[in-house]
C-alpha cells in the first residue's frame, strides 16, 4: 500500500476525536504528506522511449550551460523533467558504451552472456523496438537481443523518422520500450541546410561538410593520414568552423525531439511515456591536444547529457548534482516499470535520487583501450596500462574542471586509494583492453559505414609508456 493511502487511513481515525483546531492542523499535515507521498510513489509509465544522440557533449547543450542556441527542444524537455548534471559514460566509444549501458556492466565485463535491458523488458510483456543508425550499434554486434523489431538505418533521423512515426502510431495502444539512436551529430559533421550554416555563416575556408572527415583524421594522425603534407594545416578559423558544423548537427537533431513530443501529444501518449535522453560519449575539440573520441577518458569524452522526462509525475526542472553513470539507465528504467532488476546489473536505480533521497557515495569507472578512470567527486584518476607499467594522473574536477593540472604528486594518498578502488572494479587489471571498434568478421558494407564515421582499427598499446595518459 502506498504512503498516500496510509495517510488517509490514519487521518480517518483521527477525525473521530478531533476538535476544530486539531482538524485544521490534521488537514494541513495531510496535504503536505500527500504531496510527499505522490512524489515518492510514482505510477509506472505505460511506455519508455530511450533516445541516444551519439557523440553529444553535455556542455554543448543550453540545459548544461552552453551559450549557443543549439538545443531549444532538448532544453524544454530538460525544463519539464530531471537533469543529471554529471552523468558519466563507461566508455568513450559507441560500441562499448552502448553495450555497457544495455547490460549495465562495465565494458570489460559487458560481453558476458548476461541479460540485456531489452530482453528483461520483453520478458515482462512490453513490445520492444529499435530504430538505429547501425554502425557500432548494428545487429552484427548483437544489439538486437531482446528487440522484436530492430532497424539499422544509417540515413539518420531525417530519412528514418517517418518509419519511427509509423511504428509508434501502429503500436499506440501497446505498452512498449522504444530505442532511438542517430549519428546525425557524429563525424563527418555534415548537417543539411540551413543547419550547416546556422553558426559561422561568414566562414570562407577549406572546411565544408564531409571534408571534416579527412581533416580530423589528419589531426589525429591516423594511419594513412600521417605526414601527408598535401593539405594546408588547420587555422583557427577552420577549427572554429568544425565546431560550428558540430553545433549545427545538434540543432538539426534537436528538431526531431520536438517532432517526437508533438506525435506523442497527438496520440495522447505524452503523459504516460517516460523519455530518457542521453549520449554514449562526447567529442574532443583540441582540449587535450587532439580531436574526435575513443582515445582518452577526459571529461569532454565521458561527461554526457542524461535527461529523464515523465510529465505530470515528477517535479519539473529538477537538477541533480550527484554524479551518476550510464550503467544506471537500465536499472532505472526497470525500476520505473516495476520490473525486478537482474542481479547481473552493476548500476543502480536513480529513482531514489529523483525522490530526493541521499545516495551512498561511490566511485564511477570508465574504460577504453588500455585506459581506465575513476571519479570520486571531486577527484578523478586516469590510469594507462603499458604492459607492466602504469601511468597515472589525478585531477580535482571542482577546482580544475578541464583537467589541466595533474595533482598526483601533491595528493598521492588520494591517488593510491582511488587506484586500489579502480583495480578492484576493472576486470583483469593491467591486462584489460577495451576495443573502441570491432572490425573482425564484419560485412564490407558495415566496414565501409564504420570507416565513413571515422573509425579505424584499434592498435594495441606500445611497450613504452607516454609521459601521461
Amino acid at each position: 500500500m502506498g504512503l498516500t493511502h496510509q495517510v488517509i487511513r490514519t487521518f480517518s481515525r483521527a477525525d473521530k476525536k478531533r476538535s476544530g483546531g486539531s482538524f485544521l492542523t490534521a488537514v494541513f499535515f495531510f496535504l503536505i504528506l500527500v504531496g510527499w507521498g505522490c512524489r515518492s510513489e510514482v505510477s509506472p509509465p505505460r511506455s519508455v522511449i530511450l533516445i541516444s544522440l551519439d557523440t553529444l557533449r553535455a556542455d554543448h547543450l543550453g540545459a548544461y550551460g552552453y551559450a549557443r542556441p543549439t538545443s531549444p527542444n532538448l532544453d524544454a524537455l530538460a525544463a519539464s523533467g530531471v537533469v543529471f548534471e554529471m552523468a558519466l559514460a563507461q566508455a568513450s566509444s559507441t560500441l562499448p558504451s552502448h553495450r555497457s549501458l544495455f547490460r549495465s556492466r562495465l565494458p570489460s565485463r559487458a560481453e558476458a552472456p548476461t541479460p540485456t535491458l531489452a530482453e528483461v523488458v520483453a520478458q515482462n510483456g512490453l513490445t520492444t523496438a529499435a530504430f538505429t543508425g547501425g554502425g557500432n550499434v548494428s545487429t552484427a554486434f548483437g544489439f538486437d537481443r531482446g528487440f522484436e523489431t530492430y532497424v539499422d538505418d544509417p540515413r539518420g533521423f531525417g530519412e528514418s523518422f517517418d518509419d519511427i512515426e509509423i511504428w509508434i502510431r501502429t503500436h499506440a495502444q501497446d505498452r512498449f520500450m522504444l530505442f532511438l539512436h542517430t549519428y546525425d551529430i557524429h563525424l563527418p559533421y555534415d548537417p543539411p541546410a540551413p543547419y550547416r550554416d546556422q553558426f559561422g555563416a561568414d566562414y570562407d575556408g577549406q572546411i565544408n561538410g564531409r571534408k571534416t572527415l579527412d581533416a580530423l583524421r589528419r589531426e589525429r594522425g591516423f594511419k594513412g593520414y600521417r605526414n601527408q603534407g598535401s593539405e594546408p594545416e588547420l587555422e583557427e578559423a577552420d577549427r572554429a568552423k568544425i565546431i560550428d558544423l558540430y553545433d549545427g548537427g545538434i540543432l538539426y537533431t534537436d528538431t526531431f525531439i520536438e517532432r517526437l513530443r508533438l506525435l506523442l501529444r497527438e496520440l495522447e501518449l505524452l503523459d504516460e511515456t517516460a523519455l530518457v535522453v542521453f549520449s554514449d560519449h562526447g567529442e574532443e575539440f583540441w582540449e587535450h591536444g587532439s580531436v574526435l573520441h575513443s582515445h582518452t577518458l577526459y571529461q569532454e569524452l565521458i561527461h554526457v547529457p542524461l535527461i529523464f522526462s515523465f510529465p505530470g509525475h515528477w517535479a519539473a526542472g529538477e537538477r541533480i548534482e550527484t554524479p551518476v553513470q550510464l550503467l544506471d539507465v537500465a536499472p532505472t528504467v526497470l525500476d520505473l516499470l516495476r520490473i525486478p532488476i537482474p542481479k547481473t546489473f552493476e548500476g543502480r536505480s536513480l529513482l531514489g535520487l529523483i525522490r530526493g533521497e541521499e545516495a551512498e557515495p561511490r566511485g564511477i569507472a570508465s574504460e577504453i583501450r588500455n585506459l581506465s578512470s575513476r571519479v570520486e567527486y571531486p577527484w578523478k584518476l586516469i590510469e594507462e596500462q603499458r604492459g607492466e607499467i602504469t601511468v597515472r594522473a589525478l585531477f580535482n574536477l571542482e577546482t580544475d574542471p578541464f583537467e589541466t593540472r595533474d595533482v598526483l604528486k601533491e595528493r598521492r594518498d588520494v591517488g593510491e586509494r582511488m587506484s586500489a578502488g579502480l583495480n578492484g572494479e576493472v576486470q583483469d587489471g593491467a591486462n584489460a583492453f577495451v576495443p573502441s571498434v570491432d572490425f573482425e568478421g564484419v560485412e564490407p558494407a558495415l566496414r565501409e559505414q564504420l570507416e565513413a564515421l571515422g573509425y579505424v582499427e584499434d592498435e594495441r598499446p606500445a611497450s613504452s609508456a607516454p609521459e601521461r595518459p
